[in-house]
């Protein structure tokens, strides 16, 4: 046979074959597709239709009101990975980001020179998207609020989609930036301060035998780690005690942070400095800087809970399901001006 001719059948067998295993991968990616959206249909969200925030002005109650300008709103979330990736897990790496056991919303009112603060129930029972075994967007269930970070990869895309629930979930509110870090961090944020100071409401003596109930003692190292993180083992072993505590904790902590930024300017790049790879955000390190700064001159709110009832699902875990009107009342009050009664 002639080579020519034989090189040439030789290249169409090559392209034929690579075209029926390009379509054979094209067909099994179909298919799996489709399991996965048959596992995982879309839920509608119910409730939270009372308001349009796309729209500058909505109605509520028969008055109206208008969104302000100036306002910066940055989500804080805590995430709790542990473990390496191995051949195994790659398997699930969209399922694998680490929940997100902390979150707090900053919303910052520049025009009032203002700053809310809105601690959320990692139990939060609200609306996350899902993703399939590859990667691909499955829909949406009825979650907790803290599996809206498992699914990803653990970074970027995880927090986006922790920042999609949270907004989903406060009536479609824009935020503007995310700042994650993962938990192993705190031990490194704590000891930047020299420490935090905090009086203890739970017995922690499986811990350390000096920490009673009542006792004022100032944290280092991994003690911090187990305060804020630990739940079941610990008082109630509910994450509504995990709070009071995260609670007690931050405040002490930023009044520390704003001594240390007030006594040296150049410490807060330190800090973000120590933190390194335990931080994931959309910022840019000089925006971090500066909204950082900024916060310093301005008003600091209470920190904030929504309320809610707690109630142990089927499932045998704990869930927390928030008053549909006093989240769409705090969203308005935080976010919004009345303007107007709504004429009939």
């Amino acid at each position: 046979m002639d080579k020519k001719r034989f090189d040439r059948k030789s290249l169409i067998i090559t392209l034929v074959s690579l075209v029926l295993v390009a379509v054979a991968l094209v067909t099994v990616y179909r298919y799996a597709r489709g399991l996965e959206v048959a596992a995982y249909p879309t839920v509608e969200m119910k409730g939270y239709s009372s308001l349009n925030t796309f729209a500058r002005r909505v109605a509520y109650k028969d008055k109206e009101y208008v969104y302000k300008d100036d306002i910066t709103t940055i989500l804080f979330m805590g995430i709790d990975k542990t473990g390496t990736d191995t051949e195994e897990s790659l398997l699930y790496r969209y399922r694998s980001g680490g929940q997100a056991d902390f979150l707090m919303l900053f919303v910052v009112d520049h025009s009032n020179k203002r700053i809310e603060r809105l601690m959320i129930d990692r139990d939060t029972m609200a609306e996350i998207t899902t993703l399939g075994v590859l990667g691909n967007v499955t829909g949406t269930r009825i979650q907790r609020i803290t599996l809206s970070h498992a699914f990803g990869e653990g970074g970027q895309q995880s927090a986006e989609l922790t920042v999609e629930a949270v907004s989903r979930w406060l009536l479609g509110i824009g935020i503007d930036f995310y700042v994650a870090m993962n938990l192993d961090g705190i031990p490194l944020l704590n000891d930047s301060v020299g420490g935090v100071t905090v009086t203890l409401e739970d017995d922690l003596t499986q811990f350390d035998p000096d920490f009673v109930p009542g006792a004022t003692v100032t944290l280092h190292g991994e003690q911090t780690a187990w305060f804020v993180r630990t739940r079941m083992t610990i008082g109630d072993g509910t994450n509504e005690s995990r709070m009071r505590r995260q609670r007690a904790y931050l405040n002490s902590l930023a009044d520390n942070i704003s001594e240390k930024v007030h006594a040296d300017v150049n410490w807060i790049d330190r800090l973000f400095d120590a933190l390194g790879d335990t931080l994931v955000s959309n910022m840019s390190r000089g925006r971090m800087v500066n909204e950082a700064y900024k916060a310093m001159s301005y008003e600091a709110g209470p920190m904030e809970t929504l309320p809610g009832e707690h109630v142990v699902e089927p499932d045998g875990f704990m869930a927390f399901w928030p008053d549909e009107q006093a989240t769409t009342e705090w969203v308005l009050e935080t976010f919004a001006e009345e303007v107007a009664a709504v004429t009939k």
